[in-house]
């Protein structure tokens, strides 16, 4: 696109930069306000820049009933705002008084008795001429040539050099740029033009230049940006222009933009761009599937969708049988559920949509896919039992891993009747290596006392550090997990294995607890990793009684290691003094 084009598409609102047009009243709204006074404090005038108006202050504070509304700065953080407008309707005195002293002096800040817009009081004889404020205002618009399926955005730079107020006939001396201009058509594209200032020997010279990429200028990082200065986005005019577009739909979805890298920019202009560029994205929301939309907004969909499709089965890569059955079933598509359809396609894997589905929503499940097509076991009988006895992929992926460790054959060994049994037992006979030398390890570190902190005992229950890899392993057969797996890393002093048990039952095990290298808390885990199936669920109260547990506990570990520094620093001193 040229720039004359454009320039035409941002005829509606490029041309509105003049005093009194709707632009300049949004710029005013915009900039920091102020209320200019002279006159002693008992005799004292005052004009405000938000309303204009001259009018007497009182030397008594002033709280107003009502306080303008303005769109640029609804919310109050003190420390991003230097001028903040607060609602008023309905504050309490006594919040009023503990917020603001309520004086028109020099320099604070307060509300105008008048509009009630929040503005800094200044003496017009002391400070307007070194006082100059600089921002950004991001305005959107319709197309002047295509309102149905066109928008534009432009960024203005807004100057206001208050060293050109006129003292005795005040006035806002403010200056309006147009310094960027994007234009936005539905399944066109976007572009983007940015007038810069260029040397050209006789001077500088400010120009309009195409840029390629459609992004904000406005973001740190970005061309556009200057620390310090504040970027506003005008809702009303956004909201105004994406009304009765192709836009609409997804523009106005704030969950989804939030959601989003897009959501951190303040003019959106990405978001836009893409939405533009692949109409598809909006379809996709359309049809529910905002977790692809998002993704594809995001540029992190790869390669699992085809955003130049025109149809939904086209822009997901999938066969007419495979849509159908999806759309019949009401499978939830996601980026690893049309990935390992993808993979399935090119392995020549014989899975239907509903395991593809079930594949994606687990935990690693496409990367475990992948390592069971490069197996000996059959992937595909293997994903259909690890759904049909509620195994995790991931699991899985482990068992098949240690049946290679121990030299087992895992076509004869990878699908046994009760998978968690047999998957503690490999676990168990891999501990047996070299056991002697770790259990030594393991007692060195309790004899010096690295494990001190983790006995505790608190509401019934017993935390201790499990002795050897004996018991490491009995603990892991007990409750048919992985635990045993870990005894290598406990033993080398890269994490702590505990168990947790009642007072009143100690040998029977309840939770087996294991701390990272740093102390702290990674898992807790009981039968069978807590599954529902396991026969035991941890119940509401079990959670509450473990979360107020492990509070007790950090307490008294952190207590411990007080006393610990206490007694080093006093035997330190100890050994500090005059020889005899």
């Amino acid at each position: 696109m040229e720039l004359e084009e454009a320039l035409r598409h941002a005829r509606g609102i490029a041309g509105e930069c003049h005093v009194n047009s709707r632009l300049w009243d949004r710029a005013e709204m915009a900039v920091p306000h102020y209320l200019w006074t002279l006159g002693t404090r008992k005799d004292r005038r005052g004009w405000c820049s938000a309303c204009k108006r001259w009018m007497r202050l009182k030397p008594e504070r002033m709280t107003p009933g009502y306080a303008a509304f303005d769109p640029y700065m609804e919310k109050f953080d003190g420390d991003e705002e230097p001028f903040l407008p607060v609602l008023y309707s309905g504050l309490q005195e006594h919040l009023f008084r503990e917020r603001y002293n309520g004086t028109t002096d020099h320099l604070t800040t307060g509300t105008c008795p008048q509009c009630g817009a929040w503005v800094q009081f200044r003496s017009i004889y002391k400070g307007h001429r070194s006082l100059w404020d600089r921002l950004f205002l991001i305005e959107y618009a319709k197309s002047a040539l295509e309102p149905r399926s066109a928008i534009v955005c432009v960024g203005l730079e807004i100057d206001v050099a208050w060293k050109h107020m006129d003292g005795l006939e005040p006035s806002v001396p403010m200056e309006i740029t147009p310094r960027e201009l994007c234009v936005f058509r539905y399944g066109q594209g976007a572009d983007r033009f940015v007038r810069e200032a260029t040397w050209t020997g006789d001077g500088w010279e400010t120009r309009w230049a195409h840029r390629r990429e459609c992004v904000s200028g406005f973001v740190p990082g970005r061309g556009l940006y200057q620390p310090g200065i504040q970027v506003r986005l005008d809702d009303e005019s956004y909201r105004n222009a994406i009304a009765g577009t192709p836009f609409e739909h997804i523009l106005a979805d704030e969950g989804l933009l939030q959601e989003t890298e897009a959501g951190d920019y303040y003019d959106r202009i990405t978001f836009a761009a893409r939405v533009a560029k692949y109409p598809c994205i909006e379809y996709l929301n359309r049809l529910g599937m905002t977790q692809l939309a998002r993704q594809a907004i995001d540029k992190t969909c790869g390669k699992t969708l085809n955003l130049r499709g025109c149809t939904a089965r086209q822009v997901l890569r999938l066969t007419g049988d495979e849509w159908a059955e999806a759309k019949g079933k009401k499978l939830r598509l996601t980026r690893e559920t049309l990935a390992a359809r993808a993979f399935a396609r090119k392995k020549g894997l014989r899975m239907n949509m509903e395991l593809c589905a079930w594949v994606g929503a687990e935990r690693e499940g496409v990367e475990t896919l992948r390592r069971l097509a490069e197996s000996p076991v059959d992937a595909v009988k293997a994903v259909k039992y690890c759904r049909k006895k509620d195994v995790r992929l991931a699991d899985y992926g482990d068992h098949l891993d240690m049946l290679a460790e121990l030299g087992m054959d895992p076509r004869e060994h990878a699908m046994p009747g009760d998978f968690y049994a047999a998957h503690g037992e490999l676990a168990t006979r891999i501990q047996h290596v070299k056991q002697r030398d770790k259990d030594k390890r393991i007692a060195d570190r309790i004899r010096k006392g690295e494990l001190d902190a983790y006995f505790f005992g608190a509401l019934g229950l017993t935390l201790r550090p499990l002795f050897n890899g004996a018991e490491v392993v009995q603990e892991g057969t007990r409750q048919s997990h992985c635990v045993g797996s870990y005894v290598d890393q406990y033993a080398g002093g890269g994490c702590v294995l505990c168990v947790l048990r009642e007072d009143n039952a100690l040998d029977r095990p309840l939770y087996t607890v294991e701390f990272g290298k740093d102390g702290q808390l990674k898992q807790c885990r009981g039968y069978k990793n807590d599954r529902t199936d396991a026969g035991r669920e941890r119940r509401k109260d079990d959670e509450q009684r473990l979360a107020l547990f492990w509070r007790l506990f950090d307490e008294a570990r952190g207590q411990l290691a007080r006393e610990r520094q206490s007694r080093r620093r006093q035997r330190a001193h100890a050994g500090v003094g005059t020889p005899t």
